[in-house]
């Protein structure tokens, strides 16, 4: 009993062994995707904390440089507050401007010229030097640019304009009006305009944004044009990561705008990221591969391991080994389940004759057609094997003794109505029992053994029941 026991074990924890070493490309595929997708999520996650890192130094370096242009153009242009302070304590006396003007003219770098137009007429400028054709210059009678003059008078208020095209050298330049009034008789007159000119090349907008990381350009509005003009840009502004930011002119708001340049070494991150993931891939191919190499050796050799210990070599059909074993679990089912089973053995009748008549070849070919007509004949449900020898042997779960000889004498009739070989008839004698409760198999085996023995004692080729 207990060595029954033991093999049953070990055929559970072969089979085991087999199932767990089951392999399959399929999951080298699967593997494979799986890599990437963390390769790509991973490069997803950097990217995005990236892409956030970026786009807040953006938002941040627009605001910065915003107020530092801001901050630079307020200086230059608030120069024309200084001449209209002057001409007020000279009681508008323009005769010594050349004389203050180079003056005023030096305090803030980056002004190309300091101006007066009294009336509206661009009458002083310093340095005249390449701004004479701009003398004489009627700022309210020029009708593609009087718009800015006039709003600058009806509000009375600082104006800034631009970009314009200079008369006198064709740059691009903006340009800050301020309205100067005198008091007669408590009526404001309009005595002209205060002006600084600043070209645009020598705003140095490049000063105040970083060159190397971003494109950007300065819009503005120009109240001559009525529509938003492009002031300075460098850099095609565009892509995935935009930013503006105000600047507060005199009159309106300029706006800049940035956009991140394409960062190359950002690129050969990405294809580093790629990089590491193919390696990743090619490496849990190879592993993958050989595992299942490995794996599929060993189930072949599982196979055969198995295929030794339950098939009978000659016949095909299960070994003594492999049926004492699915007896032990028949057994089992039948005392949790409470059922019977049966057990059919036979012998063939003279076998002895047959091989010492015929020769062995013709014995072997017997015993392999025998397990042919077991095969046809049993049911799904059933089991059988060679037990050895000559002798076959039968499980037959939930079946009755009543049953268990039915199927024995069809059986019996079979074999004896089949030619073989050149004529060559057989019979056999067969046992039959049932299992009782509680008994151990060998009992059951010697039980099953002794009702063949007495089949052939009775003449052969016959059933005997044996309770």
């Amino acid at each position: 009993m207990e060595g029954y026991n033991l093999l049953y074990k070990d055929m559970k924890s072969m089979k085991k062994v087999k199932i767990g070493d089951r392999y399959d490309y399929l999951y080298v595929v699967i593997g494979i995707i799986i890599i990437f997708l963390l390769t790509e999520f991973s490069f997803q996650y950097y990217s995005d904390a990236h892409d956030k890192s970026r786009n807040s130094e953006l938002n941040q370096h627009a605001q910065k440089s915003a107020q530092l242009i801001q901050e630079s153009i307020m200086r230059k242009i608030y120069v024309v507050d200084t001449l209209k302070i002057i001409l007020e304590l000279t009681d508008y006396n323009v005769a010594k401007f050349d004389d203050w003007a180079p003056r005023i003219y030096e305090v803030e770098p980056g002004i190309s010229s300091v101006q007066l137009a009294p009336n509206g007429i661009v009458s002083f400028i310093y340095p005249l030097e390449g701004n004479e054709k701009a003398i004489g210059h009627n700022l309210l009678e020029d009708k593609n640019r009087d718009d800015g003059a006039k709003l600058a008078i009806e509000t009375e208020e600082l104006i800034f304009i631009g970009p314009i095209t200079l008369i006198q050298n064709g740059k691009k330049a903006i340009i800050a009006r301020r309205p100067i009034f005198t008091s007669q008789a408590s009526k404001k007159i309009f005595w002209g305009f205060s002006i600084v000119v600043i070209e645009v090349e020598d705003i140095g907008f490049d000063d105040f944004v970083d060159e190397d990381e971003y494109h950007y350009r300065v819009l503005g509005n120009n109240p001559d044009y009525k529509e938003q003009s492009v002031i300075y840009e460098k850099g095609p502004y565009g892509g995935a990561f935009k930013s503006e930011s105000t600047i507060s002119v005199p009159g309106g708001q300029w706006v800049i705008q940035m956009s991140l340049k394409e960062n190359p070494d950002f690129k050969m991150m990405h294809a580093v990221f790629y990089l590491v993931g193919m390696i990743s891939a090619g490496l849990f191919s190879w592993f993958s591969v050989k595992k299942y190499k490995q794996a599929l050796e060993i189930q072949n050799l599982n196979s055969e391991l198995e295929k030794m210990n339950s098939e009978d070599a000659l016949t095909g059909c299960h070994n003594r080994r492999y049926f004492e074993a699915l007896a032990i679990r028949a057994q089992d089912r039948t005392i949790r389940d409470q059922t019977v089973m049966a057990i059919i053995m036979f012998d063939i009748d003279f076998f002895k004759h047959v091989n010492d008549q015929y020769g062995h070849s013709v014995g072997d070919m017997v015993l392999k057609k025998l397990a042919e007509i077991m095969a046809d004949n049993v049911r799904a449900s059933d089991d059988f094997a060679r037990w050895g020898g000559e002798e076959f042997i039968i499980l037959l779960p939930n079946t009755s003794d009543e049953e268990a000889i039915e199927i024995a004498e069809a059986l019996r009739r079979k074999i004896e109505n089949n030619i073989f070989d050149n004529d060559l008839k057989i019979t056999a004698s067969f046992g039959v029992t049932v299992y009782k409760s509680a008994e151990s198999y060998v009992d059951l085996f010697k039980r099953v053994d002794s009702a063949v023995y007495l089949a052939k004692e009775k003449g052969r080729n016959q059933v005997v029941y044996l309770s």
